[in-house]
C-alpha cells in the first residue's frame, strides 16, 4: 500500500484485502486492519495515508465489513484524514474509501449517518471548486449514504426531515460546481433521492437540469442524464415531458439545445441516437 505510483497503490490495496477475503480468518483480517490503523496514525507522508486508507476500504468492501468495534475505528480514522485540507489527494482517497465502506456496511452504518452527512455538506461548502476530485469523491459518500438511507428518507419525522434536507443541499452545491464530473455526481444522487422520495425532489428543476445537459460534450454527464431519464419516465413520463415542453417554451435558458425547443424532449432523445 505504500507503491509510488497511484495505481500501484491501488493494486497493493486490492491485493491486500483480497488476500483477507481468501483467508477467510477473523484474526487475521483484524491483524490487518489494525496493522492500517497503526500506520495511518502515525504516518504523516501523502503516500503512506493514501495507501492505507484504500486498504481500510477495500477491507470493508470485499469483506462486507469487518465488524461493529473495526467499524467504527475505521470511520474515526477516515473522517480524519478527509479534513486534511493540506492534501487533496489524502481528502479524495480517504472519501473513497469511505464510499467503499458505507456500500458494504449496509444497516450497521445507520448509527453513522448524521455525522457523516453533516461532514459531508461541511466539505461541500469549505473545499475549493478547484479540488474537483475531492468533490466527486464527496459525491460517492452522499450517494451510499441516500442508498443506505432508501425508503426512510420518505419519513415525515424531524430527524429524517434534517437528513433529506442536507441530502438536498449536497445535491444542489455539486450542480453548481463547474467541473461536468461532479454535476454527474450530483445528477446520480438526485437520481437516488427521486427513487426513494419522489414527493421531495423537484421535478421540474430536476428535469431542466437533465435538459440542458443533454447534449452536454461531456459523455459521463450525458450517460448521467440519460441514467436519470430513464428512471424518471418509467414513473413519470407525462410529467417529464410536460416539464421539458414548458422548458423550451421559456426559452430563457440559452444552454437547453436549440433542438429541444424545436421537436422536443421525445425528439432530442432520437436525435441523440444519430450521435452517439
Amino acid at each position: 500500500s505504500k507503491g509510488p505510483t497511484p495505481l500501484l497503490r491501488c493494486a497493493a490495496s486490492e491485493a491486500w484485502a483480497r488476500l483477507a477475503q481468501v483467508a477467510d480468518d477473523g484474526a487475521f483480517t483484524a491483524g490487518l486492519a489494525q496493522l492500517s490503523f497503526d500506520k495511518l496514525k502515525s504516518a504523516r507522508d501523502v503516500v503512506t495515508r493514501t495507501g492505507h486508507s484504500l486498504a481500510l476500504g477495500s477491507l470493508h468492501r470485499y469483506l462486507g465489513g469487518i465488524g461493529p468495534q473495526h467499524l467504527s475505528s475505521c470511520i474515526g480514522v477516515l473522517y480524519t484524514l478527509s479534513q486534511d485540507s493540506t492534501s487533496p489527494d489524502v481528502q479524495t482517497w480517504a472519501l473513497h474509501s469511505l464510499s467503499l465502506t458505507i456500500d458494504s456496511a449496509g444497516a450497521l452504518y445507520h448509527v453513522h449517518v448524521e455525522s457523516t452527512l453533516s461532514l459531508i455538506v461541511m466539505l461541500l461548502l469549505n473545499v475549493p471548486p478547484t479540488h474537483a476530485q475531492v468533490h466527486q469523491s464527496l459525491g460517492r459518500c452522499l450517494n451510499a449514504l441516500i442508498t443506505t438511507l432508501g425508503p426512510e428518507l420518505q419519513g415525515s419525522n424531524t430527524s429524517v426531515s434534517a437528513l433529506r434536507t442536507s441530502c438536498l443541499l449536497g445535491c444542489a452545491v455539486m450542480q453548481d460546481h463547474p467541473g461536468c464530473l461532479v454535476q454527474a455526481q450530483a445528477i446520480s444522487c438526485l437520481q437516488q433521492l427521486h427513487m426513494f422520495a419522489p414527493r421531495h425532489v423537484n421535478l421540474s428543476s430536476l428535469v431542466s437540469c437533465l435538459c440542458v445537459n443533454l447534449c452536454s460534450p461531456y459523455l459521463l454527464l450525458r450517460r448521467a442524464v440519460l441514467a436519470c431519464l430513464r428512471q424518471l419516465v418509467q414513473r413519470e413520463a407525462a410529467e417529464v415531458s410536460e416539464h421539458a415542453i414548458m422548458l423550451a417554451r421559456d426559452g430563457r435558458d440559452a444552454a437547453a439545445d436549440a433542438n429541444l425547443r424545436e421537436v422536443g424532449l421525445e425528439g432530442a432523445l432520437l436525435a441523440l441516437l444519430d450521435r452517439e
